[in-house]
């Protein structure tokens, strides 16, 4: 798939239903907390390939894991989006004029009790990172086809107070991608299996 074989998929494609079915509102009655992280798709190698970082081990929550630029909203940010754009530039230390902004996934929630809003971009070169120490550890790539390919996506079942859900693993090389980036990532690839309007 080449890049405007992608975009006219992703813009022409209805929006698939998600397939992540856990509920904050079941395990705890505090509200969530809004937050968005940004999904880059950028061209690389002769093919399509999405950035993914690596926590920082000494962070509190989720340390060392692997994971989508981004973070909770601010007082000050406009919107979700704006939230998702600043935060990938303060991880990666990529300026927002290289993103291209193409639209948004379901919302995700979390079981720390964040309601997540997936942006999508396709990010233009030039790419170099000044990375944030403090919350990445690396930056990297995954080809896009890897993602999409259900074939590479794993599932565990588990048990939260009562109810059942599947904790979604997508392995890549030494990589192990899993949780809420899987589950997200899982969703993006069942995008692209619904039929176009076009």
């Amino acid at each position: 798939m080449n890049k405007s074989e992608f975009l006219n998929l992703f813009k022409l494609s209805p929006l698939a239903e998600s397939s992540h079915q856990f509920r904050y509102s079941l395990v705890s009655d505090r509200p969530t907390r809004q937050a968005a992280v940004l999904i880059a798709i950028t061209e690389r190698n002769n093919q399509l390939e999405i950035l993914l970082t690596k926590r920082a081990k000494h962070l509190k929550h989720h340390a060392g894991q692997i994971s989508f630029p981004g973070g909770k909203a601010e007082a000050h940010d406009d919107n979700l989006k704006v939230t998702a754009v600043r935060e990938f530039e303060e991880e990666v230390g990529i300026k927002r004029e290289q993103l291209e902004l193409l639209g948004c996934m379901h919302p995700y929630q979390t079981i720390s009790g964040f309601d997540v809003l997936p942006v999508i971009a396709y990010l233009h070169e030039p790419i170099t990172f000044n990375i944030d120490t403090n919350e990445v550890d690396e930056v990297f790539f995954v080809p896009l086809e890897h993602c999409l390919d259900t074939n590479n996506h794993l599932h565990v079942a588990t048990q939260l107070r009562g109810q059942d859900y599947k904790v979604t693993f997508i392995p890549y090389q030494d990589y192990n991608i899993w949780g809420a980036t899987a589950a997200m990532l899982k969703d993006f690839a069942l995008h692209f299996q619904q039929p176009s309007l076009g």
